[in-house]
C-alpha cells in the first residue's frame, strides 16, 4: 500500500469502517474462521509460504490481554491446534522451520517449478 495512505492511517480507518478486514496468522485476537479465511483466500492467490506467529508470554495466563486466565490458555491452544489441524488436513500444508523455509526460497529462485504447489506454515512465536 501508498506510504502515504499509511502515513495517514487509512488502512486502519477503512477496517474500523468494515471496509477491508485486518487479519494476522495469529490465535492472538483472530478467531479460527478469519484464519481459515485468510488462508483459503491466500492460498487462491498463489501463496505457499505461511507463518503463523504469537507472543510467548501468551503461553502463561495474566501476560497478555489474550490469555488472562488458564480457561483462556486451554482456548488459545485449542485455537492453535484446529488452526494447524486445518492447515495439515484440509489444505494440505506441512509445518517447517523457518530454516526449511529459507532453503526452500533458496531452491525456489533456481529451480522456480520445482516447488511449485507446495505449502509450508514456518510456526513460530515472537518474544517481548
Amino acid at each position: 500500500m501508498n506510504e502515504r495512505l499509511k502515513a495517514l492511517h487509512v488502512p486502519g480507518i477503512l477496517a474500523r469502517l468494515g471496509l477491508v478486514e485486518r487479519i494476522t496468522l495469529t490465535p492472538e485476537g483472530i478467531s479460527f474462521e478469519e484464519q481459515r479465511r485468510l488462508t483459503r483466500a491466500l492460498v487462491r492467490k498463489g501463496y505457499r509460504v505461511f507463518s503463523f506467529t504469537y507472543h510467548s508470554p501468551s503461553l502463561a495466563p495474566g501476560n497478555t490481554p489474550y490469555v488472562r486466565s488458564e480457561a483462556d490458555l486451554r482456548v488459545f491452544l485449542e485455537r492453535i491446534e484446529h488452526y494447524l489441524r486445518f492447515f495439515i488436513e484440509e489444505i494440505g500444508g506441512r509445518p517447517a522451520t523457518p530454516f526449511e523455509v529459507k532453503a526452500l526460497a533458496g531452491r525456489c529462485s533456481e529451480h522456480p517449478s520445482e516447488a511449485a504447489g507446495r505449502i509450508r506454515l514456518s510456526q513460530g512465536n515472537q518474544l517481548s
